[in-house]
């Protein structure tokens, strides 16, 4: 781990591979770059903090996968509800849409239904009235027949009286003569 480490900060520091991997790395160069072997060694006693901050940062990173597969679970079960909701909704405006054609439907033949009946009314009425008419003509009908007749029987009562009358002056004029 140590030597790995060494390669990663040397490679920040433009180190060569073939030079830090030489027999003459150990000897030479790190007389040479006692400069960068303290920095080097700086960074070394940095690694258990920056473990330990990594060791934070990936628990943190598990806490939140934790909480995103509870949203993801959440997220499926109201978008099922949702599906659920909308599949009802469907159902619902197509019962809606029918209901409402029926109505108009029955609007409709209630309107056919009521017209019929005014016309039936009306009907009624002109016979009623053609009935009602009729009688009266017949009652006047009647009247003027009954007058007829009872000028007629007058007439002829008066003819018969007049008859009478000279058949009894005739009669008493042959008794007296």
């Amino acid at each position: 781990m140590k030597m790995f480490l060494r390669i990663k900060i040397l490679s920040v520091l433009n180190v060569s591979w073939r030079a830090i991997l030489s027999p003459d790395y150990e000897s030479g160069f790190l007389e040479q770059t006692t400069p960068e072997t303290a920095r080097i060694k700086k960074y070394e006693e940095r690694i258990p903090q920056s473990q330990a901050r990594i060791g934070q940062k990936i628990a943190k990173v598990a806490d939140l996968q934790d909480c995103l597969d509870k949203k993801k679970a959440q997220s499926a079960i109201m978008m099922e509800g949702t599906s659920k909701a909308r599949k009802r909704k469907g159902e619902l405006e197509q019962k809606l849409s029918l209901a409402t054609k029926e109505r108009i439907e029955l609007k409709q033949e209630y309107g056919r239904r009521r017209n019929n009946v005014v016309k039936m009314a009306k009907r009624i009425k002109l016979l009623e009235q053609q009935i009602s008419d009729v009688s009266e003509q017949h009652m006047k009908d009647t009247q003027a027949k009954r007058i007829k007749l009872k000028k007629i029987e007058d007439d002829a009562a008066k003819k018969l009286a007049n008859a009478r009358d000279g058949l009894k002056e005739i009669t008493s004029e042959e008794g007296s003569g």
